[in-house]
């Protein structure tokens, strides 16, 4: 139970006890031979007397706080240190200190040259926790297996105590910001079990073998030699840390070549720009074309396998048809709100929605979804729970946790919603057009349409072109630089995370007041297209009764003239301004003329 480095420094007293034993045995042989003298038993006893009163303040340290492992090690450098002055005392600890240390830095060679964890008595700084699968995540959605599979092992007194520390691989990462990499507490302030001498390397020693695992688990099991000249074994000089630094370096290098050139990291990446980004402009046309009438049904009709047929159709059709990653993009269902997608990609806070005043119109927040129940949800245009998803396989998952997967389907639902407002305000400014040569009253009837319509359109467009040209790309070149210049696999997953913060608050989607003004936007521009394409089929079924009213009148007239024969008397056509319908009236006013004995004998009374 008192572990491997506790039966070193054991062995090492019983070594020097040995040899005090042997002096003892010798001093009472010079006695039997009557060769010693008072001077000489004070002389040879000196020496001794001094490391022997040196080891018992050491084990009665150790044996009062129970110390251990990393502890005891801390004990031993902490007063070596402290001798200074003492040549003598300070060469003991020292000797015992790197028979201690001999089991510590077996184990610590295993992990930093083949990731494998050889602590039967669990002293090792690194634990393991052998319920985490590569799949598994943590409470934030990232990947378990690299955050929390390995971790710095806490110390004894904060493991009592019931304090817990915060995973340490999670030390260095881009969520940790400005904060020490080697900074040796965790986020609670708990200790970590890490010897003095080795603190200043922690997290690369722990990342060195996560590396090396996570090689394994991608069937590339590797081996770490270290150079020649080079071992690990304690030294007052820390010349091991040598060593560390150069299995850091080639572990590193490992994961990192298979990220980069094995697996195609940066391929990946671009066909998530691709496709969540809407970085081809017709791909997002070819989507809403293909999936048009399938859309526009409520989301309890929408059938999702003709959805991802239609978007295959789509994808393979487009610019980036050819991209070796399409067959991992899939099609999903969700009636979830912007604000809603936002709070589950961690990216606003989590508050409460009880009240829905805040909440514009068109956009269900969470407790509207509850009372309403599932029929609210159901009853939802298929435009309006679309979403694109995505298979990332591992290791890519280090890099593209789900996590960051849904911050990409929150990016996608807002530059898809945008997208479809200026469509449908640009197809409604055109219809609007038509009325362009109405009589003048018309004309000032509408202007106000005119220019809500523009604006709104304006600023939709402006929207998108901010966010795709202004935020997204600017961001996405300084990843793709920072990816290609990376050290380490942490460096990526940092560069990723840095691009995915400066995206996310670059479009306002990380600011819930303005989330929920963008959200009532994009509903207040689809209200306005929509009721005025009601009011133009309206006065489009209107005008077509005029118009065949009138046609009747003509052909009644025409028979009357005809039957009366009173010649080139003029033909009356009664027509109806119909704010700027001109072509269906020329039309009429044309077959008014064809039927009319002399054309221009035909006169036009307008109502």
């Amino acid at each position: 139970t008192c572990g491997l480095v506790s039966h070193a420094v054991a062995a090492a007293v019983r070594g020097l006890l040995q040899d005090w034993w042997l002096m003892v045995t010798q001093l009472e042989h010079q006695l039997r031979l009557g060769r010693l003298t008072l001077q000489a038993l004070v002389f040879h006893c000196q020496g001794p007397l001094a490391t022997l009163g040196l080891l018992a303040n050491l084990a009665a340290h150790a044996a009062s706080a129970r110390l251990t492992s990393a502890g005891l090690l801390n004990l031993l450098h902490t007063k070596a240190s402290a001798l200074a002055g003492d040549r003598v005392g300070r060469a003991l600890l020292h000797k015992i200190l790197h028979a201690a240390a001999v089991p510590y830095f077996r184990m610590l060679e295993r992990w930093l040259c083949e990731g494998v964890l050889e602590d039967p008595h669990g002293e090792f700084m690194v634990r393991e926790d052998k319920a985490v699968t590569k799949d598994a995540l943590t409470e934030d959605k990232r990947s378990a297996y690299w955050y929390t599979r390995y971790t710095l092992r806490p110390a004894p007194s904060a493991a009592a105590t019931g304090t817990t520390t915060a995973p340490a691989s999670r030390e260095g990462s881009p969520a940790r910001g400005a904060e020490d990499p080697e900074q040796q507490e965790g986020e609670q302030g708990a200790p970590l079990d890490v010897p003095v001498f080795l603190q200043g390397c922690a997290t690369m020693i722990l990342t060195t073998g996560k590396y090396l695992n996570a090689m394994r688990e991608c069937g590339r099991p590797m081996t770490v030699k270290l150079p020649a000249g080079q071992s690990l074994a304690y030294d007052p000089a820390n010349a091991f840390l040598q060593a560390v630094h150069s299995a850091h370096a080639s572990a590193s290098a490992a994961l990192l070549q298979l990220l980069l050139a094995d697996r195609g990291l940066l391929g990946w990446l671009r066909s998530l720009k691709h496709w969540f980004l809407l970085d081809a402009g017709d791909v997002v046309v070819g989507l809403a074309e293909v999936m048009r009438e399938e859309l526009g049904k409520a989301a309890r009709d929408v059938s999702r396998p003709r959805l991802q047929s239609l978007l295959e159709l789509a994808v393979r059709t487009s610019s980036v048809g050819a991209d070796a990653h399409a067959d991992d993009l899939a099609v999903e269902l969700d009636p979830r709100s912007l604000l809603e997608l936002a709070r589950a990609a961690g990216v606003a806070p989590h508050v409460n929605t009880a009240s829905t005043a805040n909440t514009p119109a068109g956009t269900p927040g969470q407790a509207g979804l509850r009372l309403g129940g599932r029929s609210r949800a159901e009853e939802l245009p298929g435009w309006e729970v679309v979403l694109l998803s995505y298979r990332v396989a591992w290791p890519l998952t280090l890099v593209v946790p789900p996590k960051a997967l849904a911050q990409y389907q929150l990016i996608f639902r807002y530059l898809w919603g945008m997208k479809r407002a200026e469509r449908e305000l640009s197809s409604t400014w055109h219809r609007m057009q038509a009325a362009r040569n109405a009589a003048r009253s018309g004309r000032e009837a509408l202007k106000h349409a005119y220019a809500l319509c523009y604006r709104q359109l304006w600023l939709a467009k402006e929207l998108v072109r901010y966010g795709c040209v202004d935020v997204l790309e600017p961001a996405w070149r300084a990843m793709e630089e920072g990816v290609r210049r990376a050290g380490d696999v942490d460096a990526v997953i940092r560069c990723h995370e840095e691009f995915q913060a400066r995206a996310m608050d670059g479009l306002l989607l990380s600011r819930p007041p303005l989330l929920r003004a963008l959200t009532a936007l994009q509903a207040g521009a689809l209200a306005f297209c929509e009721r005025v394409n009601k009011a133009w089929d309206a006065l489009d079924v209107e005008v077509e009764a005029a118009a065949q009213a009138a046609a009747a009148a003509a052909a009644a007239q025409q028979q009357q003239a005809a039957a009366s024969k009173r010649g080139n008397q003029p033909l009356v056509v009664k027509l109806y301004d119909q704010c700027g319908k001109t072509g269906q009236l020329r039309a009429v006013l044309a077959a008014a003329r064809a039927g009319a004995p002399d054309p221009g004998d035909v006169q036009v009374l307008w109502l």
